[in-house]
C-alpha cells in the first residue's frame, strides 16, 4: 500500500512559506483561477457566475467527501489541498524548484491534490493535518481520502512521516476495497 514511499521524519528545518507556492494563478489564461477551475469541473450541475464579475463562480452543486453534504454557494466552499501545503514543505516540498510548487499547489487535473470541503471543515479541524492527527467525519469518503493521500504522497516524490504512515494502515485496514 505504502510502496515507493519513503518513510522518514518530517523535515522542518527548512522555513515554511505558502506564498512560495503561489496559490490561485490562472494557468491557462482563461479568466478563472485555479479556484474558479475546481468550481467548475467539479460541479454536478452548470455553474452560475457573479453577476459583476463573470470569472467568480457564485452557485453551482458541489458534494463534498470529508463531510458527505452538498453545498450550492460557492462561499461556504474552500478548495483544499488534501495533502496540505505546509504537510508537503515538510515532506520534501521545500527543496522543490518554483515551478513545482507552483504545479502542485494549482493541479487541477483529475485526481490532484485539490479538493472541494466546506469553508469550516477545511480551516478548522482539518486545517496541514496528515491522516495520524485527521480523518473525513464522512465514514465513505475516509477511505477514498487516505488512498488519495498515499497516491498524491507517491505521484509527486514525497515523504511520510511514521506516525501517519502507521495511521494509514491502521486506518485502511478497515476499508474493503
Amino acid at each position: 500500500m505504502l510502496d515507493g514511499i519513503e518513510i522518514s521524519l518530517p523535515n522542518k528545518t527548512h522555513p515554511y512559506d505558502r506564498n512560495s507556492y503561489s496559490y490561485g494563478i490562472d494557468h491557462d489564461q482563461n479568466g478563472f483561477d485555479t479556484r474558479a477551475e475546481i468550481l467548475i469541473n467539479s460541479s454536478q450541475t452548470p455553474v452560475q457566475f457573479d453577476g459583476k464579475n463573470k470569472t467568480r463562480v457564485k452557485s453551482g452543486k458541489w458534494f463534498d467527501l470529508y463531510t458527505g453534504v452538498t453545498f450550492y454557494d460557492a462561499k461556504d466552499i474552500d478548495i483544499d489541498h488534501l495533502v496540505p501545503l505546509y504537510e508537503v514543505h515538510i515532506s520534501g516540498g521545500y527543496a522543490w524548484n518554483a515551478d513545482k510548487k507552483r504545479a502542485y499547489a494549482n493541479a487541477i487535473r483529475n485526481k490532484g491534490p485539490l479538493r472541494i470541503t466546506h469553508r469550516w471543515t477545511n480551516r478548522v479541524p482539518k486545517r496541514a493535518d496528515d491522516p495520524s492527527e485527521y480523518s473525513p467525519s464522512y465514514v465513505p469518503g475516509s477511505c477514498q481520502y487516505l488512498r488519495d493521500w498515499v497516491s498524491i504522497k507517491r505521484d509527486w516524490g514525497l515523504t511520510m512521516d511514521p506516525n501517519e504512515a502507521l495511521a494509514i494502515k491502521q486506518q485502511m485496514a478497515a476499508c474493503t476495497t
